[in-house]
C-alpha cells in the first residue's frame, strides 16, 4: 500500500520536483550545499568564524562570515529555527564594498569562488535577469526578487518515519528565494536562501 501511494505521489508532485532541478546551480557556494551541510563544517575547512547570533521576525537568526581578499566582497554563511542545533545551513548572501566586519576570517584568492554561472559580483544587472529562473520581480531601492515555491513528496522512509495517515499530506514544502542586489546597474550582492518545512 505504501508503494502505491509513494507512485501516486510521484506523479501527483513529479512534474514539480522535476523542474526543482534547475535551482541546483544556485544551491551551492563554495562546495557548501543549502540545507545539506551546517555551519561547523564550514568553520572546519574555511577556518574559524565565530558565530553570531541576532533576533529576526522569524526568530534567533545565527551567521558566520569570511572576507573575500581578491573580490573586497564578504560572504555570510546563514542559519534560523529550521537549522535546529546543528545550525543546518540555510541561506548564503554574498556583498561587495563592505568594510570587514568584526569576526570575520579573511580567505585566500584560490578560495574565493563565488559565481553561480551568470550570478556574480560585478556582471551586469540586465543579462542576470534573464540568466536566472523566471519571473522576477523588480523591487524598488533594493534589487530583484526570484521566488519558488514546490512540493517534494515523502520517500517511502519519510512516510515509515512520520507515520503520516493522510497521503495528502505525504509531502514536504520547499521554497528557494533568489535575490540580487544592484549598484548602478551590476550585481553588488546577492542571496541564495532554501528551507524546507513539512
Amino acid at each position: 500500500m505504501i508503494l502505491k501511494t509513494f507512485a501516486l505521489l510521484g506523479l501527483l508532485f513529479g512534474v514539480q520536483a522535476v523542474a526543482s532541478d534547475a535551482y541546483d546551480p544556485y544551491l551551492s557556494l563554495m562546495g557548501f550545499k543549502l540545507e545539506e551541510t551546517d555551519l561547523y563544517k564550514i568553520q572546519e575547512k574555511l577556518g574559524n568564524s565565530s558565530i553570531q547570533q541576532s533576533m529576526a521576525m522569524n526568530g534567533p537568526h545565527y551567521a558566520i562570515c569570511y572576507f573575500l581578499n581578491k573580490n573586497n566582497a564578504t560572504i555570510f554563511f546563514e542559519s534560523g529555527v529550521m537549522g535546529g542545533k546543528q545550525h543546518q545551513l540555510l541561506a548564503y548572501t554574498v556583498k561587495s564594498g563592505i568594510e570587514k566586519a568584526d569576526g570575520c576570517t579573511s580567505l585566500l584568492s584560490s578560495e574565493n569562488n563565488i559565481h553561480l554561472g551568470e550570478l556574480g559580483l560585478g556582471k551586469e544587472i540586465n543579462v542576470v535577469k534573464k540568466s536566472l529562473p523566471q519571473p522576477v520581480e523588480d523591487i524598488p531601492g533594493y534589487g530583484y526578487l526570484h521566488k519558488h515555491f514546490y512540493r517534494k513528496p515523502f520517500s517511502k522512509k519519510d512516510i515509515e518515519r512520520s507515520g503520516v495517515k493522510d497521503m495528502a499530506n505525504a509531502f514536504w514544502s520547499v521554497s528557494i528565494f533568489i535575490e540580487i542586489f544592484e549598484n548602478q546597474g551590476t550585481v553588488n550582492g546577492y542571496k541564495v536562501s532554501k528551507q524546507t518545512s513539512w
